[in-house]
């Protein structure tokens, strides 16, 4: 599900085009958004959608605005992505050397939005900034994407029972594992005390013994240092 603001272009205008995107995930749902912004032609988007993780956001942020641009804007101005994401960072890597994305499973889920650009941007560059961005229009879009998804689960009863149901078994699991590390703790406090009360009954025979033998007599060694000086 997707909402689109678009502006039909009627001059050229700026000789690049800057796209900034981010997205929030839900991983109690496996749901989340995404965001774009391109202030040069107007145009922005929110969508929520089924998604495997944070990563598939970002990158989905990216390609709809790069689909948005390609809709709206008949040129072949280069457009320059901004992002946070290591992940996208990598993959706009990827994009600029037009190669091919790795076999490994890490990039399944976002095997089809990788292709999806490659058709909506055609002879027009995606330039990749030459580090991560750290820009408030991408922490816009965080912004927009995060109250979007919130928006979506507030607004489905099934989605917020399912959400609190997911957090109390995470809980759940959070509390039972801490309590196995408290049992954990008490049996070695237990051994401790174990090895200190066995302790405390050897040198306690020791000194009982050593009183029954006479013992050493502190009282009158003290009268003897005294005597002697």
């Amino acid at each position: 599900m997707a909402e689109i603001n678009t502006l039909r272009l009627l001059n050229p205008g700026a000789r690049e085009l800057n796209l900034y995107g981010d997205g929030s995930f839900c991983p109690e749902l496996g749901l989340g958004a995404w965001a774009y912004r391109v202030p040069s032609l107007g145009i922005a988007g929110v969508g929520v959608e089924c998604g495997s993780d944070a990563g598939f956001f970002e990158f989905a942020a990216v390609v709809a605005g790069i689909e948005a641009v390609a809709a709206v804007d008949i040129t072949a101005r280069p457009i320059h992505v901004h992002t946070d994401s290591e992940f996208v960072w990598r993959l706009l890597v990827h994009m600029a050397d037009g190669a091919p994305l790795p076999s490994r499973s890490r990039f399944e889920p976002i095997r089809a939005l990788y292709s999806r650009v490659a058709e909506s941007s055609g002879a027009r560059r995606v330039v990749r900034p030459k580090r991560k961005a750290r820009r408030k229009e991408v922490r816009e879009c965080h912004l927009d994407a995060r109250q979007s998804l919130k928006g979506h689960i507030r607004a489905s009863d099934t989605l917020t029972r399912a959400l609190n149901e997911q957090r109390e078994k995470q809980e759940l699991a959070a509390l039972t594992k801490h309590r196995e590390q408290l049992d954990r703790r008490v049996e070695d406090l237990q051994e401790e005390r174990r090895l200190c009360d066995l302790r405390v009954q050897t040198i306690t025979q020791r000194l009982n013994l050593a009183t029954c033998d006479g013992g050493v007599n502190l009282s009158g060694m003290r009268d003897a240092v005294r005597a002697g000086r």
